[in-house]
């Protein structure tokens, strides 16, 4: 089956999610059969939102189903991160739309998931997803508007020692946090100031932050002016 047009892409994309028919997938997701088949037959455009829709049932990346292109063959220089959540107050971070961080970082994560795209002024040797830093609370009192780039490869614990760090708890509660060399191993001290309660959690994930990029050192950009061109104006620096 050729694959050179966004309708092909479809029509493999349900077959290889195990559908054996067009009215097959669209009856076990609810889809008006008429309209779905019309979209795997070319005789109607597909629209981003609702190629989006596709991509999750079939389990293939939205960039995929739309180009063609799987994340590693878009032309994304080093000089480009997706922004995927903010940090906030005690360094909590915030992941908008999508929660679970082990699917963004790791395993071929996907620009249809991120919230804008981060053009830096740094060359990167990493692939990393990007935090952006809204108010944040003493001591740990980050500079609003820059970014911390999160390496894509998690850590264990006796690594990750010494290191700022993104770490996700056993309540799926994700947070920035130094990992001292002395923490006991298994376990991480949320508190941030020294004469607050200790707050113990389990980290169940860790990836190390490897780089800060100070605010006017990148520019913000949407996943639509990325992926389709941006003019001059499209500018808004971060």
């Amino acid at each position: 089956m050729s694959k050179d047009l966004i309708h092909e892409r479809l029509a493999s994309a349900r077959l290889a999610a195990g559908f054996e028919t067009a009215s097959d997938a669209a009856r076990a997701f609810g889809w008006n059969e008429n309209t779905y088949r019309s979209h795997e037959n070319g005789e109607r455009g597909i629209k981003n939102g609702v190629a989006e829709k596709y991509s999750k049932a079939f389990n293939v990346s939205f960039l995929y189903l739309l180009t063609g292109k799987g994340y590693e063959e878009m032309e994304f220089s080093s000089f480009h991160a997706p922004i995927m959540g903010v940090v906030g107050s005690k360094l909590h971070v915030d992941f908008r739309k999508y929660k679970r961080t082990r699917s963004l970082l790791s395993f071929g994560f996907t620009m249809a998931h991120a919230e804008a795209v981060a053009e830096l002024t740094v060359d990167l040797n990493f692939i990393a997803i990007a935090l952006e830093v809204g108010e944040t609370d003493p001591p740990y009192q980050l500079e609003p508007g820059s970014l911390l780039l999160v390496e894509d490869e998690p850590l264990q614990f006796e690594k990750a020692r010494g290191l700022l760090c993104l770490i996700e708890t056993e309540a799926r509660d994700y947070y920035i946090r130094h990992i001292p060399q002395d923490e006991e191993a298994g376990r991480i001290n949320l508190r941030t100031m020294p004469w607050q309660q200790p707050h113990f959690v389990v980290p169940t994930w860790i990836a190390a932050v490897a780089l800060i990029v100070p605010r006017g050192r990148w520019q913000r950009f949407t996943r639509k002016q990325f992926l389709h061109g941006r003019s001059n104006d499209d500018d808004a620096a971060g």
